[in-house]
């Protein structure tokens, strides 16, 4: 009788926990609110962080899987690599990407509440 208990309450558990996950995928955190090329091998961009903890980014590619040959934010009076970048919850950043040839596409993956995500966003079909 108590391991039936035991059970349901696991299951339960990992449904909750499931549901979680599948409502985060569907919801991202991470947005972009516009973008500006400035000339056509300098891309800006402002990404927010929509959700309720820090977002961190682990890696950040340009078109096809390139990476670019700098992607940075400022802070206060240099450029810190985007690498090192945590999102807090509200937050939002502008980031410099300098590339050879002109950024049609953004892939950024990045860690939200501990599980790992991946998002693209074409620079093309998207209005700054």
């Amino acid at each position: 009788m108590k391991t039936t208990y035991q059970f349901r309450l696991m299951a339960l558990i990992a449904m909750i926990a499931t549901a979680i996950y599948l409502f985060i995928s569907l919801n991202p955190p991470l947005s972009i609110g516009g973008w500006l090329k400035a000339s056509p091998n300098e891309t800006w961009i402002n990404v927010k962080n929509e959700g309720w903890a820090s977002i961190k980014v682990q890696s950040f590619y340009v078109n096809n899987n390139e990476v670019p040959a700098e992607a940075a934010y400022r802070s206060s009076d240099q450029f810190i690599s985007i690498r090192k970048l945590i999102l807090d919850s509200g937050g939002e950043r502008q980031i410099r990407i300098l590339h050879g040839v002109p950024v049609k596409k953004i892939t950024v993956s990045y860690s939200f509440g501990g599980l790992p995500f991946t998002r693209s966003f074409n620079l093309l079909t998207s209005t700054p």
